[in-house]
Formats: structure tokens, C-alpha cells, sequence
């Protein structure tokens, strides 16, 4: 939706949105397309201009599309279940079934949370710039998610900012990072753009699960949404999860979560 502001009215135009990103004339009209230069940061230069995607015939998968270096945050938390919570899916980017995002739904204000930021091709490879939108399975295939996997066009900040692979790690593709020096630039909901440390606060996580633990590869995961009395859920505070409890919550939520969440509620600080 954001094509005919950055010169690709064309494109935008050609593209039909009552049908599916990946079938009929949008299927051959994307898997056409070259590299859109503007997704790309030139930092991340070992990136191909344009990715494969599947390699079956199906209808209903797409060969390949442009690539980019930039990913929507779905939120602070693992939130990749069909969950309408909008607490769990409190993110800029939701995932379905939760509601999108509205200006009204950003509690705590626009210049406190993140929408986009810099996702490195050196700590993971996938990328797709025309990604999903809200209801864009085949209407002739309902059901089917012909879009996979979400991790190509959106991220959350269970981890800190990684700029760096190391060998053996985890979940690098849900990792935002850049090869800028020391950081990576994020979008925010009011459309300023800011360069955070990748110092950031990001408090570790407290229910004694492996990814908590920097002594692993995995290591340095934030807050878990789990109904651990330790966990980030939202059900009784005082044994299935912090998040309605904003004392203990400020307490297993750092900064850089605080950031991707809409509504938590929690104050930020300088970063």
C-alpha cells in the first residue's frame, strides 16, 4: 500500500487487490519484477536484489519476489499463534486472527513504538518486500496461508539487535539487526526514523528457559509469554504471568521490548 509513495504507482497499479498477492495476473506480474532499490540499504550489500521463495509448482506459491532489508515488528513477545489477544499481538504488525493496528490501539504513543526496522542478510538470508496483506489468501483456496513463512516479512524482539552471526545460533531469522557499526535505523509509528545501540536495555528472561541463559548460543531471549508465574502472560499475576502486573512487568521487560509493544503500558526511557 505504500507503492505509489515511493515512485512505484506502476507497480501498484498493476497489482490487483481483490485477489491473492500469489495467484492470476499479481502472481506473474511479482515473480517479473527485478530488485526495487529502495528496500535495499546499501549497508547490506551481500543482499540479492530478488529472493526464491518456493520451489513447487503449486498454485497457490510464488517463485520469487524482491527482497529487502527491512522487516515490520509483530511485537515483543513469541507471538506466532492464532491469537486475537491484543496483549500477546501487540506489535505495529499483527498477525491474524488479532486486529490490525490503528492509531487508537498505540496506547502508549506513536514516537514509543516501533513499526519497521533493519534485519541483516548476514545473520539471516530470507527477506520478501511484498509481503501479506490482511485476508490476502486465495479466495479460490480459502484457508490456504500461501504466504510462508512469516518471518519474511516480520520480526519481534524476543532478541537484542543482532549485527553479528555467530556459528550454532538460533532463531537468526527473527532477529532485527543491520551492518551498520554498533546498532541498526527503526521506523517509527510517527514515521521518524532513529538509530538504536544494540546496547539497548533487554532484560533476560526469567522462567529458566534455555534460550534465557547467555551462557548458550541461543542465549539472550527477553521475556517469554508464558504461564509461568515468572512468564510475560496476562493471567494471574501471581501465579500464570506478569503482564497485567505493570510493577513486575517494568521489572522482566526491558527497553528494546518496550518498544515493539503498542500497549504495554510501561514508561520509556532514553535509548
Amino acid at each position: 500500500m505504500i507503492l505509489p509513495f515511493m515512485d512505484q504507482a506502476p507497480l501498484f497499479e498493476s497489482l490487483d487487490l481483490d485477489l491473492g498477492l500469489y495467484e492470476g495476473p499479481n502472481k506473474a506480474t511479482i515473480e517479473a519484477l527485478g530488485a526495487i532499490s529502495s528496500v535495499l540499504c546499501p549497508s547490506d550489500s551481500d543482499r540479492p536484489g530478488t529472493r526464491p521463495m518456493h520451489g513447487t509448482t503449486s498454485t497457490y506459491y510464488i517463485a520469487s519476489m524482491p527482497a529487502t532489508s527491512y522487516s515490520g515488528s509483530s511485537g515483543a513477545f513469541n507471538n506466532w499463534s492464532d491469537s486475537t489477544s491484543s496483549e500477546l499481538s501487540g506489535g505495529f504488525f499483527t498477525i491474524d486472527p488479532a486486529r490490525p493496528s490503528s492509531m487508537a490501539t498505540i496506547t502508549d504513543g506513536t514516537s514509543n513504538v516501533i513499526a519497521v526496522g533493519e534485519k541483516s542478510y548476514k545473520v539471516w538470508t530470507g527477506s520478501a518486500f511484498l509481503g501479506v496483506q490482511h485476508s490476502s489468501q486465495s479466495p479460490s483456496n480459502p484457508g490456504t496461508d500461501t504466504a510462508c513463512c512469516q518471518d519474511w516479512f516480520l520480526t519481534y524482539a524476543l532478541y537484542p539487535i543482532t549485527n553479528r552471526y555467530t556459528y550454532g545460533m538460533t532463531a537468526s531469522s527473527i532477529r532485527f539487526g543491520s551492518q551498520h557499526q554498533g546498532g541498526a535505523h527503526f521506523v517509527f509509528a510517527d514515521g521518524a526514523v532513529r538509530f538504536i545501540s544494540e546496547q539497548i536495555d533487554h532484560i533476560l528472561d526469567k522462567t529458566g528457559n534455555a534460550c534465557s541463559s547467555p551462557t548458550t548460543i541461543a542465549g539472550n531471549c527477553g521475556c517469554l509469554w508464558s504461564n509461568s508465574p515468572l512468564g510475560c502472560a496476562n493471567g494471574n499475576p501471581a501465579t500464570q504471568g506478569v503482564f497485567r502486573d505493570k510493577a513486575r512487568l517494568a521489572d522482566s521487560m526491558g527497553i528494546w521490548q518496550r518498544l515493539h509493544h503498542k500497549s504495554d503500558e510501561l514508561e520509556v526511557s532514553d535509548f
